[in-house]
């Protein structure tokens, strides 16, 4: 999984440790062998940096080995791409996953991302591989389906919430969600 909020009391996600001893433990049961937790990072909401959530990942990670639960477990983050963001990506001090350094973005849910070329080129110019966050829930680009594929031809990669293909956001995020699937 490369899309969670497991790290307590940081973002929306887990509240406790309890809460995300418990959660990681269904995630092991069904199956996960690796987790990427991706606190938010939103510069007016959720003012995490890599010192918190790599601190709240090595206490995570030491209550899992309280518990005796074996599941590899690493951090990047969620950004939002707001000015916030555009200062950190300047500085190139980010967490990301994997080789390619990954880097989980997202944007708003009501206000269309003008910009949002721009700042997908700045991203690869950096030399990281943006991953847009649940695209099939952005309700500006589900009758603009070129827009999605002006961003794969980028270079930017998509990452659906199993969710949303199960119909949890409704039947039109579905729809969105099963038409990425194939392009």
């Amino acid at each position: 999984d490369i899309h969670s909020h497991f790290i307590p009391g940081i973002d929306d996600g887990c509240k406790t440790m309890d809460e995300s001893v418990t959660l990681i433990r269904s995630m092991i049961e069904l199956g996960f062998r690796k987790l990427i937790t991706t606190p938010h990072i939103m510069s007016d909401y959720f003012k995490n940096n890599p010192e918190n959530i790599l601190s709240g990942l090595e206490n995570l990670r030491n209550r899992l080995s309280q518990e005796f639960l074996h599941i590899e477990l690493e951090a990047a983050a969620e950004y939002y791409l707001d000015d916030g963001f555009l200062r950190l990506l300047a500085k190139g001090n980010l967490l990301t996953f994997g080789r390619e350094k990954y880097l989980l973005v997202e944007v708003s849910y009501i206000n269309y991302p003008e910009n949002i070329n721009s700042v997908m080129f700045d991203i690869l110019v950096k030399g990281y591989t943006p991953v847009l966050a649940h695209p099939e829930r952005y309700p500006f680009w589900a009758t603009k389906f070129e827009e999605y594929n002006k961003l794969k031809e980028m270079g930017v990669l998509f990452q659906l919430n199993t969710n949303s293909l199960a119909g949890y956001y409704g039947p039109d995020v579905k729809k969105t969600g099963e038409k990425l699937f194939k392009i």
